[in-house]
């Protein structure tokens, strides 16, 4: 994909907005120096351009400059106060004072009334936050993901005051708002529980053992490595804020450099379309090497500093159903598998309000 944008960015200099996918795909892989480039590129090229100028905020989102989306966002509101941007940024003086001027500004907007209403609720108010999401609720000009996420808040209001049946007809309120939106999704999700089980039905005790032995012969990575994951809200976030907190350790935070660089990079210079224990086992001493430093050198960036000799913390759930891949790479590295009273898990999953994908579907 980045040879295509930059044949197309060679034919096409100044496309600003093509700047931005470029700038996003190179992000995608933690090029960080060339992002800033390409951005600083299309700010020139654009910076009065509402639009380009929305691209560059969005993207500074993703790539978790909220500084840099805020003036870029203030910027906007400069130009044209009728723009409907936000930043998230978990100060809730300045959000306060954004969510009421749009409130103002739109009264009728259906986001601005959801973050307002969530502003009472943090800050104490649970009466009027309830009848501003319930209000939300009865509206007909609100969309689906709008509506659910009221109904989940109203769910947790009413789970934290012990109306627990009344927060799970709630919750089952929340998911109907989704349905017939998630064939795409549901698509998506069948594939990969038919690659899991591919690989489920593949794997045996000896190809463990045999990239142990092959491990042997790797090049010694700069420091130690270590995994934690588990299933989704088993507390694998607690765990890492408490591991993070040692001197000795840094901790990588769901950054998917693992399953975004360095497994699709291997399977390609492999054997793309085969089992993943076949396609592990195909993989050369050269190979696995070049991947062991490209996931190291691609952390450090990720992360923005050095590693020195500090232990390096992977903690992301995802990456349990590539467990295979991290033993045939990293067969020297420490898992910590995180496990929680199942109970719990499938309760908090149930109540998490998160964009629909191939994961979240499974919660609805």
């Amino acid at each position: 994909a980045l040879r295509l944008y930059e044949r197309a960015l060679a034919r096409d200099p100044l496309n600003a907005a093509l700047l931005l996918n470029v700038a996003q795909a190179y992000g995608q892989r933690y090029d960080y120096p060339r992002v800033s480039e390409l951005i600083d590129r299309a700010h020139a090229l654009a910076p009065n351009d509402i639009a380009i100028q929305g691209l560059i905020g969005d993207l500074q989102i993703k790539l978790k400059n909220f500084n840099a989306a805020e003036r870029c966002y203030r910027h906007i509101l400069a130009q044209s106060p009728d723009q409907k941007r936000r930043v998230r940024l978990h100060r809730t003086d300045d959000a306060i004072e954004i969510v009421e001027q749009a409130v103002r500004d739109w009264p009728d907007h259906p986001n601005a009334n959801f973050y307002a209403a969530k502003l009472l609720r943090r800050n104490g108010d649970t009466d009027a936050a309830v009848v501003a999401f319930k209000q939300l609720t009865e509206r007909t000009d609100v969309s689906p993901e709008v509506k659910a996420n009221a109904w989940y808040e109203l769910a947790n209001v009413l789970d934290k005051s012990g109306e627990y049946d009344r927060a799970f007809e709630t919750l089952l309120r929340a998911k109907e708002a989704y349905l017939g939106q998630t064939d795409k999704q549901w698509r998506v999700a069948n594939k990969i529980a038919e690659n899991n089980e591919l690989m489920l039905n593949t794997i045996t005790a000896s190809h463990f053992r045999r990239w142990a032995d092959w491990g042997k012969n790797l090049a010694v990575l700069p420091s130690r490595l270590a995994w934690l994951i588990g299933h989704p809200r088993s507390g694998t976030t607690l765990i890492e804020q408490v591991l993070d907190s040692h001197v000795g350790l840094i901790s990588a935070d769901e950054l998917d450099v693992l399953s975004r660089c360095v497994y699709p990079d291997l399977g390609v210079k492999t054997s793309v379309g085969r089992a993943a224990p076949k396609m592990l086992d195909s993989a050369n001493l050269e190979d696995v090497n070049a991947a062991r430093s490209d996931y190291w050198q691609k952390s450090e960036a990720a992360l923005r500093e050095p590693i020195s000799d500090r232990v390096l913390l992977d903690k992301n759930p995802e990456l349990t159903l590539l467990l295979p891949m991290i033993c045939r790479t990293f067969p020297e590295s420490k898992v910590l598998f995180a496990l929680r009273d199942p109970r719990d898990v499938v309760v908090s999953c149930f109540f998490q309000s998160l964009p629909l994908n191939s994961v979240s579907v499974h919660y609805l």
